[in-house]
């Protein structure tokens, strides 16, 4: 974790090895208060709009990304994963309405382009391939899990940019912990016919939690990524409030952070 202008972030230096740069954005440093104190970063909240771009363009300045603006999906827990390009930057970065419609993945091969994720307990994973440069920002709750998003990010790669699955690099970010993100109902139903390996049973409370952390990296190995390669930062985003917004621990009235990644320039 690093701190820069009063913004603590997590640096991939995994990424950077290969020509990328890549970050995971905490709470604090920004200018918001009350609920969204203080580097709310979610355009989707009922913040102070002006508060949320100052907030917007301290992070992408301390990201160090760019020159391109960064695009933003809208975000709708489903398994779209769009290709952009340069004239899709900006797409969501200053208004909601501008995002790119009905879409939680992202993917370019363009130089200088970031690409980002809102979160607020949802696993965000980021790639890159060592190769065929291109890099990709995915965003995934139960839902996007469940429709199983990574492994069609990843044949998106290989599709649309020759990628072998043993070239791509990948970091799974700060979500929601596993002995906090109790599934039951339609979640349980449909989890359990798709990453039950992920799921778990406390014995005393009869509760079932969901760990995905786990589901993200059994997906990333079933669809052909190396061990070696995923790397995971297992900081729960419910335990830590004063490191990271909770949609599920605040109940819904909470900031949103920011994961990023480009190819450098």
């Amino acid at each position: 974790m690093e701190e820069k202008q009063g913004i603590r972030y997590w640096r991939i230096p995994f990424f950077e090895a290969i020509g990328c740069r890549a970050c995971f954005f905490l709470r604090q440093g920004g200018k918001s208060g009350g609920d969204f104190r203080s580097l709310n970063l979610g355009l989707n909240t009922s913040d102070a709009f002006e508060t949320i771009l100052r907030n917007r363009k301290k992070a992408l300045n301390v990201s160090g990304m760019g020159p391109a603006l960064p695009v933003v999906g809208q975000q709708v827990h489903h398994h779209t994963v769009t290709v952009v390009g340069p004239g899709q930057q900006g797409r969501g970065w200053f208004s909601v309405e501008t995002a790119i419609p009905q879409t939680d993945g992202l993917m370019t091969a363009y130089k200088g382009l970031p690409l980002a994720i809102t979160i607020a307990d949802c696993v965000p994973i980021l790639l890159a391939d060592e190769r065929q440069r291109c890099v990709a920002a995915v965003h995934a709750g139960w839902r996007g899990i469940e429709k199983k998003i990574l492994p069609g990010a990843v044949r998106r790669m290989i599709l649309k940019k020759q990628s072998h699955p043993g070239s791509i690099r990948a970091v799974i970010g700060p979500a929601i912990g596993s002995k906090r993100f109790e599934v039951q109902g339609e979640a349980l139903e449909k989890l359990r016919k798709v990453n039950p390996d992920a799921l778990y049973t406390n014995q005393n409370s009869r509760k079932t939690f969901f760990d995905l952390w786990k589901a993200a990296h059994d997906q990333l190995i079933a669809s052909g990524l190396h061990r070696s390669k995923i790397k995971v930062i297992r900081e729960c985003t419910y335990s830590h409030r004063s490191y990271y917004f909770s949609h599920r621990r605040d109940g819904g009235n909470t900031g949103r952070m920011l994961a990023m990644i480009q190819i450098n320039p």
